[in-house]
């Protein structure tokens, strides 16, 4: 169970550190595509959410 919910914390920061660098090229770039701004904040939105899942759960 320790291996699954180490693998599942990496999956989490890389989804998010993937979402925040799709935010951060939406801000930053000439052109903003709407689509990079929305996949972006789904990406955090995921890796907030398996986060809190997987420290939430019980511990055995």
């Amino acid at each position: 169970m320790r291996r699954k919910k180490t693998v599942s914390i990496i999956l989490s920061l890389v989804i998010g550190a993937v979402g925040a660098f799709f935010i951060y090229n939406f801000f930053s770039a000439g052109s903003r595509g709407v689509f990079e701004f929305v996949l972006g904040g789904c990406l955090l939105i995921l890796a907030v959410f398996n986060m809190y899942l997987t420290l939430k759960s019980p511990k055995k």
